[in-house]
């Protein structure tokens, strides 16, 4: 991952500890605000950002505070006091809150009983519909799970994917300069992080719009306003994309997405087992880190994970002096390993994860779990339909997978590694969480969340894969400057 010099200004909604922006920094972009509920992973995303001081001024906790005033009336205009007249800005993006989409995060609320129009998170986008009209950017970009393609509002009842289709209705409907036509042009994509060379299946929607000015630079297809015959034809239909569509980078063929041991194998600390000992002879917790490397980087993954590649002054300042980082802004691999503390097992979990690294998983061990899934990471990746190719995504819960050397779940750096966030990039808040903290209460319609230091990074954008998009952004955009 590397830097460009261009600066395009972009606001990120909903942007958790940012792995949508840096990806979108790597590519030449800066945020120039964000919007972000959690305190704890504001905190992560503010804290990896001392090259943008001018950001902490700029997070707004709430979505709907920079369209809707005081008085809880639509605003005109984005806030003056934050956003000086004529700013403009290149992109919006945001990835609103998924759990009330996804089928996984359903599983693991207790009943599975509420329904998604009782969610208020769950409406998010017409937030995000709402910024886009008033920021007026060249290009947005909302990104979701896959789950979300055949959503219904209410569990067992409806139409599927009846969701997404009023989520693409308000995007066809933001429409600043009031023409008769919508004001973006959109398409959208299901894309696999492995093709962006994340160690990951992770399959993600992407809506992409590109404002009609800038696409018809391009001479992208307008359709469906020029060539639908069918009216009432579903913007599902209508609004597919297709490969070589030109709004989404296409798949990235020939680059390496690397396994479990390429992504993390120079984490591990053969003195692991004497720390865990010495911890419970002693209590003291800090026999439950390893915060210095005890291995070379032995693959190209590692080395690129030991860097930082943003290349900025204060970012390199705050590396080296708060950090203690050795250099690593300018490429060298630094000794101080940050969030690689492991969980306090106790020996009967022990025992249980040994059981499952023998047979694969618990189902495959016939050990009773109350979990979705319990497995082991794997050390390659399995074959399918003649391909070879990832088989996981990183959640937010650290024991979905167990380590493939050692009867342990994985730690945040290494959970981040496999979501491809640098070794740099340090995340705060709670390490972790668990129940309804974490999963809320949707049955008694409590839909507040702890985020831990885990659920951000299961929450993020993989920062490849955003580098990936916003490259792509970066090359349209450059297009279409240059036939103005």
């Amino acid at each position: 991952m590397g830097a460009s010099s261009t600066k395009r200004q972009f606001i990120d909604l909903f942007a958790g500890c940012g792995g949508l922006s840096l990806g979108l920094e790597y590519a030449g972009f800066e945020p120039f605000a964000f919007t972000e509920i959690s305190d704890e992973a504001a905190q992560t995303y503010l804290k990896n950002r001392p090259h943008l001081p001018n950001l902490k001024h700029r997070r707004f906790h709430d979505t709907w505070e920079l369209v809707k005033n005081k008085k809880d009336r639509p605003r005109r205009k984005l806030d003056s006091k934050f956003f000086p007249e004529g700013q403009a800005f290149d992109l919006v993006v945001g990835g609103p809150p998924c759990q009330g989409f996804s089928r996984l995060g359903l599983r693991r609320n207790k009943n599975h009983k509420h329904d998604r129009i009782k969610n208020p998170g769950n409406f998010l986008y017409e937030a995000m519909a709402d910024v886009i009209k008033l920021a007026n950017p060249k290009i947005f970009l909302f990104e979701n799970v896959q789950g979300l393609l055949n959503a219904r509002w209410k569990k067992d009842e409806g139409d599927s994917g009846e969701i997404f289709e009023d989520v693409l209705k308000t995007f066809n409907e933001v429409n600043p300069t009031r023409s008769k036509l919508p004001g973006y042009v959109m398409r959208y994509r299901l894309v696999k992080a492995y093709h962006y060379g994340v160690p990951q299946n992770r399959p993600r929607l992407l809506l992409v719009g590109i404002r009609r000015d800038i696409a018809e630079k391009l001479k992208l297809d307008l359709a469906p306003e020029s060539s639908c015959t069918d009216p009432d034809q579903p913007l599902t239909d209508q609004l597919k994309g297709d490969e070589d569509d030109r709004f989404h980078p296409e798949p990235q063929q020939g680059t390496p997405f690397p396994s479990a041991p390429d992504a993390i194998s120079d984490l591990i600390d053969d003195d692991y087992y004497n720390k865990r000992r010495m911890f419970h002879h002693s209590g003291d917790r800090n026999y439950l880190s390893t915060e210095h490397y005890t291995n070379e980087a032995g693959t190209a993954y590692q080395i690129e994970m030991r860097r930082c590649d943003l290349d900025h002054p204060a970012l390199k300042a705050y590396l080296d002096d708060e950090l203690h980082w050795d250099g690593g802004i300018s490429g060298t691999h630094s000794s101080r390993l940050l969030n690689h503390t492991y969980s306090n097992h106790s020996d009967r979990v022990v025992a249980r994860f040994k059981k499952i690294t023998l047979h694969g998983s618990a189902k495959k061990a016939d050990i009773p779990t109350k979990k979705f899934s319990q497995r082991v990471l794997p050390e390659a990746w399995p074959e399918h339909d003649d391909e070879v190719t990832p088989n996981i995504t990183v959640t937010s819960m650290p024991d979905d997978y167990v380590h493939y050397k050692q009867p342990r779940s994985l730690t945040v750096r290494e959970w981040a590694r496999l979501q491809t966030f640098p070794d740099w990039y340090e995340f705060h808040g709670k390490r972790t969480t668990g129940g309804t903290r974490r999963a809320g209460r949707p049955n008694d319609d409590d839909f507040s969340r702890d985020v831990p230091q885990y659920t951000q990074i299961g929450n993020a954008v993989p920062p490849r894969l955003a580098e990936a998009i916003g490259r792509h952004f970066s090359q349209l955009l450059d297009l279409a400057e240059g036939s103005s």
